[in-house]
């Protein structure tokens, strides 16, 4: 991939009117195009960390189970971590798998709760666009951050 863009979105904008102030500025009509978007949600947290889980569990590989905890890690509240900590004896989650804690503690219903939870704060999907003779695909996602 050679390029990485950051994107902001603004819902219910008026065209017409957004038209009319660009023109105001200045800005320069580039072309109308009928575009073909295609999207694809990813599974959910609860789902991806079963599945990460079990296969940490069965082949020892735990880096796909780390990296998920790395990107959800913002979404937990001070309550999430502190649930960690009396079930495995760390606030760090990520820590206690990276250091080779018992993997089986974290199929515990409280843990299993968390990650059911974070749903509501996270979600990332793909959207494949084709624009013209022009095709994109741009990787979406939202993080609520939860912890200081």
């Amino acid at each position: 991939m050679s390029h990485i863009e950051k994107e902001i979105k603004i819902l219910n904008v008026n065209a017409k009117e957004t038209m009319k102030k660009m023109n105001k500025l200045g800005a320069e009509l580039k072309g109308k195009y009928i575009q073909d978007v295609y999207t694809f949600d990813f599974p959910t947290v609860n789902e991806s960390f079963d599945s990460k889980l079990e296969i940490a569990k069965k082949t020892k590989d735990n880096v796909q189970l780390i990296d998920l905890i790395r990107d959800i890690r913002p979404c937990f509240t001070k309550e999430d971590l502190s649930t960690f900590k009396s079930l495995l004896g760390t606030e760090d989650i990520m820590a206690y798998i990276e250091n080779g804690g018992d993997l089986s503690k974290l199929q515990n219903d409280a843990i299993k709760e968390i990650m059911a939870t974070i749903n509501e704060n996270y979600s990332k999907w793909i959207r494949l666009r084709k624009t013209g003779n022009q095709t994109t695909i741009t990787i979406k996602k939202i993080v609520i951050y939860l912890y200081d």
